[in-house]
């Protein structure tokens, strides 16, 4: 059984599915999704690519601990209401970069913590950001990812466990606006919970 904990406190523990996990709050009644096809991955001549919904953004202190670069993914079968990026939600949308040309600008930025994946849902292109993700360790940078789908959704999906072995923060859950708090650090409603997946 893995055992991982909050950032910023620990709570009540609630176990699911062989799961223990560690919350600030009682867990809420929010039910896993259903599986959805994830989105394919093309290539342009060897290198894969990944459908994005803006630039890489550099220092950015609100996704996550530390100075990070930020990858936004496009797609998303969420469409959580209220969602602060509603333009990340179309599958269709953004625009194409190839994981080559992402490796080449992540070497090129300095003095960064990490890598955050947001979107969007990275899981979608689990794949690709899995690569991108390993390149990001060989700079030295952690991995925090946000994701509408909670932990014990994703653990159970084969397709998803390469990209959950990189990630060192999982930020889970999809947005509620029952239950939205902007006391909250590094989160947007109450349900969502920051899961420590690697030890420091």
């Amino acid at each position: 059984m893995k055992h991982f904990g909050l950032i910023d406190g620990i709570g009540s523990e609630f176990r699911h599915q062989g799961v223990s996990t560690f919350l600030e709050a009682p867990e809420l009644a929010v039910p896993l999704f259903p599986p959805r096809p994830a989105v394919a991955t093309p290539r342009i001549g060897d290198s894969a690519v990944i459908r994005l919904a803006a630039a890489l953004m550099p220092d950015s202190i609100v996704n996550g601990e530390g100075l990070r670069t930020v990858l936004w993914t496009q797609g998303c079968h969420l469409r959580c209401p209220g969602c602060q990026n509603p333009h990340t939600h179309d599958l269709n949308g953004g625009f194409v970069e190839t994981v080559a040309s992402i490796k080449e600008k992540l070497a090129e930025i300095k003095m960064q913590r990490g890598i955050t994946f947001s979107g969007g849902e990275p899981f979608l292109q689990a794949e690709v950001c899995t690569e991108i993700a390993r390149f990001a360790r060989t700079l030295g940078w952690d991995v925090w990812c946000f994701s509408g789908y909670t932990y014990e959704y994703l653990s159970l999906q084969e397709k998803h466990r390469a990209f959950l072995e990189q990630i060192d923060v999982l930020v889970d859950g999809p947005f509620i606006q029952a239950e939205r708090d902007h006391t909250l650090k590094f989160r947007g409603s109450r349900n969502q919970r920051i899961l420590r997946l690697r030890e420091a």
